[in-house]
């Protein structure tokens, strides 16, 4: 018992001793959960550069937000997790891999993060400097960007282009600059605001390799249709990301699950006499929503009523690329019936119509959808539909092998097409018949459409499909929706629908 006493003594001591010097990481196995002070603003961009610059050594930081449902699922999945209570900890448990800092304003961590991105350093500001003067004896400073803006960053980038990687972007939220922080400095991708300053953002995409993504959401012009267009038109597609934190961590989680086949919700049998409604949850392209809670959140997939009719969600195929671990669990934890459909307009957000290098775009999402399981995706656009939008379609699925079909919406109006279809190939096209918007489109008013509409399985009028306006209206509207509709209104999944509608219609005209 002595002996025993003394080796559990003796390994105690070695694993203190191993935390506090960071030798003892084994990967997968250790994860590092830290909180900071929410009430000092310049601590979760420090943190998050922080995290991102060990991410490089595959030392895994999650940085604890308010909502604890990832955490908790951390805790469960993982090996061994320690607890990390403040900044100043996580940069004693560190301190000897943090070697270097970049100084900065907060009100230009953007261009820190940059410049620290290609220096290996972390970034503060004098703030923290002050509250943690260990820091400045530590740590050594080796730029100092205050009072630098984004033309500065912008030579300092092109003289030091070897030092970043071109294969995204990130855009940065003025009003949470800790947000991608870490996916910046862990990827050596470029970090930029630029609102407001379209020329310069201009300058900025043109350094990044065509049909990469762009990190973020809102800028240059704040404005959705002119930001995205933007993007596809240097060949990015946007990932909206504007709050996201953690990144680096989730995307060290390989991404290796794919969606399995949906349960059938109805036996499959007689299609005569009913009409097909098959509904559709936005808002898919918007990474920000799908880690920030769809999946926890009782207004969305969260709820439990989710698990009684076949919904179909729009998803973002580059959670795979920048947050595996979220990916894998979406694909394990859908709902019974539920299905997902990539969204918006393939690997990312974008408007193939203005996307340059469409061919090379439409090839990487394919290869997304089959390890993904998408068998389907959704296209937003702003051409019409069939003079404008058809010829861009064919295109794109030339380069798709493999995809089943295209729901097609408009970015204006979701549903301005009207449920029209067509056949490209093989490959149906069809446009959402209706969509849920408030306050354009009240939820009586649809249902009552519908149960008016015919019965023939080979007339086109006899399929509804119907997007939902995520921030408009929740789970709990859908269901008082099909509580509406009629007892000869089935509904089914986006594959059902799909396939419904090639055998009975599109395939006989």
């Amino acid at each position: 018992m002595k002996q025993f006493g003394t080796l559990f003594s003796f390994v105690k001591l070695i694993t203190i001793i191993c935390l506090f010097t960071s030798c003892s990481y084994t990967g997968d196995t250790e994860i590092y959960i830290c909180r900071y002070d929410r009430s000092i603003i310049d601590e979760a961009p420090t943190l998050s550069s922080i995290q991102g610059l060990l991410a490089r050594e595959g030392i895994r930081i999650y940085i604890q937000e308010k909502d604890n449902f990832w955490k908790d699922r951390i805790i469960s999945e993982s090996v061994n997790t320690t607890e990390v209570g403040s900044l100043e900890e996580a940069y004693g448990l560190f301190e000897k891999k943090l070697k270097k800092y970049v100084l900065c304003d907060y009100s230009n961590f953007a261009v820190g993060a940059t410049v620290a991105t290609s220096l290996d350093a972390f970034v503060v500001t004098e703030r923290i400097l002050e509250l943690y003067p260990y820091m400045r004896k530590k740590s050594e400073m080796v730029f100092d960007v205050r009072g630098k803006d984004e033309y500065w960053l912008l030579e300092y980038v092109k003289s030091n282009i070897d030092k970043y990687s071109l294969d995204a972007i990130t855009q940065h939220n003025s009003k949470r600059p800790a947000a991608l922080i870490d996916l910046a400095i862990a990827k050596r991708y470029i970090c930029t605001v630029c609102e407001d300053n379209p020329e310069l953002m201009k300058e900025f995409y043109s350094l990044i390799r065509p049909n990469s993504p762009k990190f973020g959401f809102g800028t240059p012009y704040h404005n959705e249709l002119k930001d995205v267009a933007l993007g596809a038109s240097f060949g990015l597609y946007t990932v909206p990301t504007a709050n996201t934190m953690n990144l680096s961590f989730f995307s060290q989680t390989a991404a290796v699950e794919s969606q399995k086949p949906a349960e059938k919700f109805w036996d499959g049998k007689d299609s005569s006499n009913v009409h097909h409604v098959m509904i559709m949850m936005s808002d898919g392209d918007n990474l920000n929503w799908t880690i920030g809670g769809c999946i926890s959140n009782r207004k969305y997939m969260g709820n439990e009523a989710c698990g009684n009719y076949p919904l179909n969600w729009m998803y973002p195929p580059e959670a795979m690329n920048v947050a595996g671990f979220v990916h894998n669990y979406y694909m394990n934890n859908r709902p019974k019936y539920n299905y997902f459909i990539g969204a918006v307009s393939g690997q990312g957000y974008t408007y193939p119509s203005v996307h340059r290098n469409l061919a090379d775009f439409s090839g990487k999402a394919a290869e997304s959808f089959l390890k993904a399981g998408l068998d389907y995706c959704v296209i937003m656009d702003t051409f019409d539909f069939h003079t404008g939008e058809k010829p861009v379609l064919s295109e794109m699925l030339s380069h798709m092998p493999g995809l089943k079909g295209i729901y097609y919406m408009d970015y204006s109006n979701y549903a301005k097409w009207k449920g029209d279809s067509y056949l490209i190939g093989n490959i149906p096209v069809h446009a959402f018949r209706y969509r849920l918007w408030l306050p354009m489109d009240p939820l009586e008013e649809i249902a009552e459409k519908i149960n008016n509409s015919p019965t023939d399985p080979n007339s086109l009028d006899s399929y509804s499909s119907v997007v939902v306006h995520a921030w408009s209206y929740g789970i709990d509207d859908v269901v008082r929706f099909i509580s509406l509709l009629d007892d000869d209104v089935r509904l089914v999944n986006a594959d059902e629908y799909m396939k419904l509608l090639y055998k009975n219609v599109l395939k006989n005209n």
